[in-house]
């Protein structure tokens, strides 16, 4: 028999095998060992607390092993909500979130003094929206009783002001908040949040598995009405947006 050739015998027939050189079968268990699962068996019972009669008990160990949660596919898992803005957008959000979810919490972080985004900086003579009252609402909190047609902005302020209060949303509202930057984290699965507290002149870190934008997209618009050469002063717009 050569080293590459083992002959077996199997009942009564004869049959032979090729096997690769055994130097291969070393080299695999040598490049296969740190991924062997290792079985040690304590022979010290006081280690993992036996008593006298229980039988030794089997640790199986291994490198980077990973975990299997024991809890039905689906489960829902507590999670934390951030949200940027307490407008009329962070607003909904806080009401349809208790409408549709249990296990989780959730804070908005909302720059300014007070709730209402755009209505509470938007204040100048004859501000108000261009979309009738009677559609510019939540239609789970309509108001019967605008004063115009077009309604100013301190009269939307108020309704939104109202609907915090009524709805006890100010507990999970911190004004004069800031959020300064955000990151995602691949490796934790979450964003990684730094804010700053405007009154205290303070930054901490936050954490959220969810981050929702409600800062407004209209916020921060760049104005083209005309060149810097033909003004002869700044021009402001909606939204405290320099030309």
């Amino acid at each position: 028999m050569s080293g590459s050739v083992c002959t077996l015998f199997w009942t009564t027939s004869r049959t032979t095998l090729a096997f690769p050189d055994p130097t291969f079968f070393v080299l695999f268990l040598l490049l296969s060992l740190p991924f062997i699962m290792v079985i040690e068996i304590s022979r010290d019972r006081h280690d993992h607390g036996c008593t006298a009669g229980e039988p030794q008990r089997l640790t199986m160990t291994t490198k980077n092993a990973y975990t299997v949660r024991e809890q039905p596919l689906g489960s829902a898992r507590h999670i934390r909500i951030v949200g940027i803005g307490a407008g009329a957008s962070g607003l909904n959000m806080i009401r349809t979130l208790r409408l549709n979810l249990t296990d989780y919490e959730v804070v908005v972080y909302e720059k300014n003094a007070d709730v209402g985004g755009t209505w509470f900086e938007n204040r100048y003579p004859g501000c108000r929206c261009d979309i009738p009252s009677h559609n510019y609402q939540f239609s789970w909190r309509p108001k019967h009783d605008w004063s115009n047609f077009f309604a100013s902005a301190a009269e939307i302020g108020e309704y939104l002001r109202q609907i915090c209060d009524d709805e006890g949303m100010r507990e999970v509202i911190r004004t004069s908040h800031q959020i300064v930057s955000a990151s995602w984290s691949e490796l934790e699965g979450l964003w990684r949040l730094v804010v700053r507290d405007l009154e205290m002149d303070e930054e901490f870190t936050d954490y959220a598995h969810f981050l929702v934008d409600g800062s407004g997209v209209l916020k921060y618009v760049a104005c083209h009405c005309c060149s810097n050469s033909y003004c002869k002063h700044p021009v402001v717009t909606s939204g405290f947006t320099n030309c």
